[in-house]
């Protein structure tokens, strides 16, 4: 994948964390849950740690996250 900002080719790989991953307008100081339908889960954390599927980009150093399908 071409980075969208700089043009320069991405590394695929994957955004982790020990809890889940959310997209949210501000901070969470506590639980990593969305708090109304604005915000979006993007990988939730079971047994394994979180993970969702991501760009690196080493000439920026942007992050591009791809979206996770809900059904």
């Amino acid at each position: 994948m071409l980075c969208p900002y700089c043009g320069k080719e991405m590394k695929a790989g994957f955004v982790q964390a020990a809890s889940n991953i959310i997209f949210s307008e501000k901070k969470h100081l506590m639980r990593m849950q969305p708090a109304n339908d604005q915000e979006v889960l993007l990988a939730e954390q079971s047994m394994y740690p979180a993970a969702v599927s991501a760009c690196y980009c080493t000439g920026c150093h942007r992050i591009v996250i791809h979206g996770v399908e809900r059904t």
